[in-house]
């Protein structure tokens, strides 16, 4: 059965995203691959024009606010980004000998069949952010995840955050291509 793909009106407003690893394996605990997999959203980010204003990336699962240039280039992003980090993924974990491989397979053939491997579940949650607030909570969701899940004590401790970006600290993990702070926010300027 062919997957269905997911498009949403990604150009108007910022999105707010979700997307996890199936089974919620910590693929991106390895700092390597955590720092390529940022690498990659950045590089197929700009090829789209997108604008990330915002992210975290967690062991197992990852949250961005990103602006897109054109109506359903938010799902080529994804698409995208995720088919590279989960052959990044795979290549790791083949030189590692990783147990992993064999869920990721196992999945795989439970899903459809035609992939050797299934890293990411087949979709992602979105939500359209309309007003500043929406942006403002969302922002703070992000920021504040890895300390929820216990990873951290502060926010600025995680290094794979947007939270360093706000601010204001030079960071080789991340280079957002377009920080909105909360106020002005360009997007609703003028309503």
């Amino acid at each position: 059965m062919k997957r269905k793909r997911h498009l949403v009106d990604d150009s108007s407003y910022p999105v707010f995203i979700t997307t996890t690893i199936t089974e919620w394996m910590p693929g991106f605990e390895i700092r390597t691959i955590a720092v390529e997999s940022l690498a990659i959203l950045e590089s197929v980010g700009a090829g789209l024009k997108a604008r990330i204003m915002g992210y975290v990336l967690m062991p197992h699962h990852f949250h961005a606010i990103i602006l897109t240039h054109q109506k359903g280039d938010l799902s080529v992003l994804m698409r995208k980004w995720k088919s590279l980090t989960a052959r990044l993924i795979v290549d790791n974990l083949n030189r590692m000998d990783s147990q992993w491989l064999t869920v990721f397979q196992g999945n795989a053939q439970n899903f459809n069949g035609l992939e050797k491997y299934q890293v990411w579940q087949p979709r992602f949650d979105d939500f359209a952010i309309r007003t500043p607030e929406q942006f403002k909570v969302k922002l703070n969701y992000i920021h504040e995840n890895p300390v929820r899940s216990g990873l951290v004590l502060a926010y600025e401790e995680y290094p794979y955050s947007s939270v360093h970006d706000y601010m204001g600290k030079a960071t080789a993990l991340s280079k957002l291509n377009a920080l909105w702070p909360y106020k002005p926010y360009p997007v609703f300027e003028g309503i």
